[in-house]
């Protein structure tokens, strides 16, 4: 019996591989269609691909091949960046040099080739401020160009009425509901105190709230709250006063990454590099921190470079929620102060202070790192409010409005003095706030109790960098808001 040559065994093979290779390739059945109903576009993508489903947010999808990942979502881009910028984002500098292969008014494609990687992002235009993103990565090796473009080029805004697509999947536009406010998902946070304003998810938790910071978390349903983050970001804001000390955001980010890299702690995974944010110039380095998770920090100098801006993040996406398509959005809307112009900024979110008073054996009723005021930690509380040009007096009538003694987990003493003591007005004077009441204290008794009503509306106030003092009135007449003070 004559054996067939191992050799002739091997082109066999290779013949089949190539047959079914083609017939996958020319199959019109080889491809499905993905719809976005939030954002409104639709991208063809290989059959055999795994979707991994749609994250809370519903932006969009990523499709998983043997040697291919296709990643889709759209963003709001709220400050008009070009296409060319948004796609930029998502290039790191191990992807190699940039080509442009498209770069029109309503669509964007670039490309980056790695030895055998490829990195090929498209960015088009979905009106009212949408923009969708589709970033293929393969192997060279594995996938063929014929794929790539039958995917990009499928890659389009959707409707059924043939106009282009919205936000929400409903037609009414590309910001959710049509006003031109955030996106489904989202809601604005601005913060008075640090000069800055960004759209966050409307699940986040806004903390650590200071004069120099400001973190944002987002928890998954699988995070083990026994240790740090698991499934979830974190967001961090911190502003330096530089005072003119650097002559440009490089010099900036230079002297950021030496700190970091002065933390025995810290191993720096990425260098510094150049990148365009909210058609701001920006740079972006990565570290391994401590407890070794990878950070990323993006680095602005806008505010005459009187102020220098660290966003700071962490993700930890075991189930492709889209966390970092989450943070992009949040970074791509970013503004700051001296960058809005025409008139007052409008506050949608104020901070209220509360308190973590102790319990007992000197222990908090929860872990806070707030400042210490008498006998408590302040805890500064994100809440939303009508958008306002007048914030001071937007928070103060919020502060006086919750009714209960304990509001986000902590103690909210004016709960037990509003039935007879109410805010009535506040103006600012040269850095000072006068805040106007009307009525009598009552409620709190005792050393610590005595000032705590006082401590809460002061902290309140202070969060605004137009105030650095306050001054407060009963009845008009001045006083100091504690028990057994004049006029009280």
């Amino acid at each position: 019996m004559r054996t067939i040559p191992a050799v002739v065994l091997g082109i066999v093979a290779v013949i089949l591989l190539v047959i079914g290779f083609w017939y996958w390739q020319n199959d019109v059945e080889a491809y499905e269609t993905y719809e976005n109903t939030r954002y409104n576009y639709e991208i063809e993508y290989p059959a055999i691909f795994t979707p991994q489903g749609e994250p809370q947010n519903g932006d969009g999808q990523v499709f998983s091949g043997d040697s291919a990942t296709l990643r889709v979502f759209g963003v709001q881009n709220t400050n008009g960046a070009s296409l060319r910028s948004i796609a930029e984002q998502y290039f790191d500098a191990e992807d190699g040099d940039i080509t442009i292969e498209e770069n029109l008014s309503q669509s964007v494609q670039l490309r980056s080739e790695e030895g055998d990687a490829v990195k090929v992002v498209r960015a088009i235009a979905l009106g009212e401020g949408g923009v969708g993103v589709a970033m293929l990565e393969y192997q060279d090796m594995f996938f063929d160009s014929v794929e790539e473009d039958v995917i990009l080029t499928s890659f389009q805004r959707s409707g059924t009425d043939g106009t282009p697509g919205g936000g929400n999947g409903n037609g009414n536009g590309g910001t959710g509901d049509g006003s031109g406010g955030p996106p489904v998902g989202y809601r604005a946070y601005q913060s008075a105190a640090l000069n800055f304003s960004m759209i966050i998810p409307e699940d986040a938790t806004v903390s650590s709230v200071r004069d120099d910071r400001v973190q944002f978390t987002l928890l998954g349903p699988n995070n083990d709250p026994n240790t740090e983050i698991t499934d979830g970001f974190t967001l961090t804001v911190f502003r330096d006063d530089v005072d003119a000390t650097y002559n440009s955001v490089l010099a900036y980010a230079q002297a950021v990454v030496s700190d970091t890299r002065g933390g025995s702690e810290n191993t720096i995974t990425r260098n510094l590099e150049r990148r365009t944010v909210s058609d701001m110039t920006a740079y972006r380095y990565s570290y391994r921190g401590a407890l070794g998770n990878e950070v990323t920090e993006y680095i602005f100098l806008p505010d005459a470079m009187q102020h220098g801006y660290r966003m700071t993040y962490a993700i930890n996406d075991p189930q492709s929620r889209g966390y970092q398509t989450t943070v992009f959005t949040m970074l791509e809307s970013v503004r700051f102060m001296s960058d809005m112009a025409g008139g007052p900024p409008t506050f949608e979110s104020v901070e209220l202070a509360l308190l973590d008073y102790p319990a007992s054996n000197g222990l908090y009723t929860d872990t806070s790192d707030g400042p210490m005021r008498g006998c408590d930690r302040v805890v500064m509380v994100d809440r939303a409010i009508e958008p306002t040009t007048a914030p001071l007096t937007a928070a103060l009538n919020e502060l006086f409005s919750i009714e209960t003694q304990e509001y986000a987990g902590w103690q909210n003493f004016i709960a037990k003095t509003n039935d007879t003591l109410s805010f009535n007005r506040a103006q600012v004077e040269n850095g000072t706030a006068h805040i106007y009441l009307e009525g009598e204290l009552s409620g709190l008794a005792g050393v610590c109790d005595n000032p705590r009503a006082m401590i809460q509306i002061e902290e309140t106030a202070l969060q605004f960098s137009t105030v650095d003092d306050v001054v407060f009135y009963l009845n008009g007449e001045q006083t100091d808001i504690v028990p057994d003070q004049s006029g009280l």
